[in-house]
């Protein structure tokens, strides 16, 4: 890794990056067959600073201490020239990507909270749990915070379907764990598994709609399940049947632990295409990363 600032506390070696306990992990995606080597930015090495802000998960303000996700960043490494987006990992398993040009950034103001003042006017170590409304359009199991909550001020979100109004990933994050440099165009010529129109079509609305959650053959996501592993979901929903689910919520989904957040503004077409892409992808191993 290039240059490190001397506030890191601990190097790791080898394996996966795990969960950080006592700050954030950043690394680097490898090429194919090395290892990453993450470091972990601990709290005791930032300068918090404090902000009254809307938080979307809440719907209201709230006042923080915490650092801005560019301040996160520049605390851990010099990024190289190619890497042009951070993947954020969350103790659940949704992965959110984020570009990291000035204007992304700013737009979307991404705070890293470490407390949060209660109704005292204390500042305290605990999140309060989420729990959406009940409506047609949202799942019910709360979400939990573990050191940290991502604070996102609105819905926005760049890689999102244009029109989409009742989906974003920052209503369902919780503690951020990791955050992972990649280059994007590399990290999109790995799910690239065929030429064909249509399925490349299908890669764009995973893209837009599925990332955040789901990942392929035990890559990206783990929020929800695998498009592939252990089955492939394409041998067992047709496009028809994939679309009342991803358009729809079931009305127990949540008492049976189902948590997809409805997208009802998914198209057949759109989906039809998702489908094409998820079969080709369960017939082809994904292409090395290559930044």
């Amino acid at each position: 890794m290039p240059h490190l600032a001397p506030a890191l506390l601990l190097l790791l070696a080898t394996g996966a990056p795990p969960p950080a306990t006592d700050g954030v992990a950043v690394w680097r995606r490898p090429a194919t067959g090395a290892k990453p080597a993450p470091v972990v930015v601990g709290w005791s090495s930032l300068k918090l600073e404090e902000r009254t802000t809307r938080d979307v998960q809440l719907g209201v303000e709230r006042s923080y201490r915490g650092v801005t996700l560019k301040a996160l960043l520049l605390a851990a490494a010099q990024r190289t020239p190619s890497e042009d987006t951070a993947l954020l990992h969350f103790k659940n398993g949704m992965v959110v990507p984020v570009p990291l040009d000035e204007a992304t950034l700013g737009r979307l103001d991404l705070f890293v909270a470490r407390v949060v003042k209660d109704g005292t006017g204390a500042f305290v170590e605990r999140f309060d749990n989420v729990v959406h409304e009940r409506s047609p359009w949202m799942e019910q199991r709360a979400i939990t915070f573990g050191t940290n909550k991502l604070v996102a001020k609105d819905a926005f979100h760049p890689g999102l379907a244009a029109g989409t109004t009742k989906f974003t990933p920052w209503a369902h994050v919780d503690t951020l764990t990791g955050v992972e440099l990649v280059n994007a165009a590399a990290l999109n010529q790995t799910m690239r598994v065929s030429s064909d129109a249509r399925v490349l079509q299908g890669l764009g609305v995973f893209e837009q709609r599925c990332q955040y959650c789901h990942g392929v053959r035990g890559t990206g996501a783990s929020f929800g399940w695998d498009f592939v592993k252990p089955i492939p979901v394409h041998t067992w929903r047709d496009a028809e049947s994939l679309l009342y689910h991803v358009k729809f919520r079931k009305l127990a989904g949540a008492e049976q632990g189902l948590l997809m957040p409805p997208q009802p503004d998914t198209t057949i077409d759109e989906v039809r295409a998702l489908w094409e892409w998820m079969k080709a992808v369960s017939a082809n191993e994904l292409r090395p990363y290559a930044p």
